[in-house]
C-alpha cells in the first residue's frame, strides 16, 4: 500500500497537536488546567510536555501512514505513546486528547482534502478498517500505566482496567462501540460528532471578528449546555451530569447577552468550587482547536 497517502501534508498534524496546547490554555475555564489554575496535581507545564511529546508522534503517524497506508499505524503510534509518554508522566494527561487525534492524524495523510468534515469521515473509516484487537491490547496497557484514571473503569461487557484480565478484550471499534456513552469513545465510533460542532461553532465566531480565545470558550460552553459532561457523570453521578449541563445552559444563554468571559466566570467560581472538571468535553474542545487552527493556518495561506 505504499504511496496509498499521497495527498496529505503532514505538517497539519503538527498543527492539529496545537489544540492540545490552546485548550489548556483557555482562560478562565469552568474545571480543567489553565496556565493559572492545576487541577488534581496536575500543571499547565505537563500538558505543554505531553502535548509536545504527542505532536512529535502524532506527524510520525502521519508520515507512516503516507508510505505505507493506514494498516497497524494507530497500533504503532500507541506503542510509541506506551514507550515514550507516559513514562514521562503520574497518571493521565490528555490520554483522551490523544486518542481522538491519533486517527485524524493518520487521515491527514490519506485524505485528498485538509476540510476537516472529510479528516474526521476518514479517521472514523480507519478505525473500522484498519483496527483490531492489538490496538484494545495497547489501550488496556496505557490506561493500566496511567492508573488511577476513569477512562478506564469499564462496566458491563467490557473488562474494567484494574481487572488486568485481557481475554475478554474485544476488537478496538466493539471496544468503542461498547462504551459510547463515554464522549471520548463516542467520537471515535461515530465520526466526531460534537468536535465537529464545536468546531463549526468557533470558525462562525472568528469570521464574526471574535478572537480565537472566545470563540473555543462560547464553543465549550455550546458543547457543555448540549451535551453535559461524562468524566462528571462518571466521578459524579447522574444527578451532578443533569446539574451542570443545566448550569452550562444558563451560562450559555448569559454569554449570548453578557459576553463568554462573564458567564465563564461564574460558571468556573461554580465548578470549581465542587472539583467539578469536564475532561471528556475539553479533550474534545482541544481536538476541535486544531481543526480550527488548520483552518486557519490554511485560509491564510491562500
Amino acid at each position: 500500500m505504499a504511496g496509498a497517502g499521497m495527498y496529505g501534508d503532514c505538517s497539519l498534524a503538527a498543527t492539529l497537536s496545537y489544540g492540545a496546547v490552546l485548550e489548556p490554555y483557555l482562560h478562565p475555564k469552568p474545571g480543567g488546567v489553565t496556565p493559572y489554575a492545576s487541577e488534581g496535581g496536575k500543571s499547565f507545564g505537563d500538558f505543554v510536555l505531553h502535548a509536545t511529546l504527542s505532536s512529535r508522534l502524532l506527524a510520525w503517524a502521519c508520515l507512516k501512514a503516507w508510505k505505507n497506508g493506514p494498516i497497524g499505524v494507530i497500533a504503532s503510534v500507541k506503542e510509541r505513546y506506551l514507550r515514550e509518554v507516559v513514562p514521562r508522566f503520574k497518571g493521565n494527561i490528555a490520554y483522551g486528547t490523544f486518542m481522538l487525534m491519533a486517527p485524524l492524524a493518520v487521515a491527514i495523510a490519506l485524505s485528498k482534502s485538509s476540510e476537516p468534515e472529510e479528516l474526521v469521515t476518514t479517521a472514523r473509516d480507519t478505525i473500522y478498517c484498519c483496527t483490531g484487537r492489538r490496538e484494545s491490547l495497547l489501550h488496556y496497557k496505557i490506561l493500566r500505566r496511567l492508573s488511577p484514571s476513569h477512562l478506564g473503569r469499564y462496566r458491563g461487557e467490557l473488562p474494567d482496567v484494574a481487572s488486568g484480565g485481557e481475554r475478554d478484550i474485544p476488537p478496538y471499534p466493539l471496544l468503542l462501540k461498547l462504551n459510547s456513552w463515554d464522549m471520548v469513545h463516542r467520537e471515535l465510533a461515530k465520526g466526531y460528532p460534537i468536535t465537529l460542532e464545536a468546531y463549526r461553532h468557533s470558525l462562525n465566531r472568528v469570521k464574526e471578528g471574535r478572537s480565537v480565545e472566545e470563540a473555543l470558550l462560547e464553543a465549550l460552553l455550546k458543547v457543555l449546555a448540549e451535551h453535559g459532561d461524562t468524566l462528571i457523570f462518571q466521578k459524579y453521578g447522574g444527578r451532578a451530569f443533569k446539574m451542570a449541563r443545566e448550569e452550562a445552559r444558563v451560562a450559555f444563554h448569559v454569554s449570548e447577552r453578557w459576553g463568554v468571559r462573564h458567564a465563564i466566570t461564574w460558571l468556573e467560581r461554580l465548578w470549581r468550587g465542587r472539583e467539578w472538571n469536564p475532561g471528556a468535553a475539553l479533550d474534545i474542545v482541544a481536538v476541535a482547536s486544531g481543526l480550527l487552527l488548520i483552518t486557519i493556518s490554511r485560509d491564510a495561506s491562500s
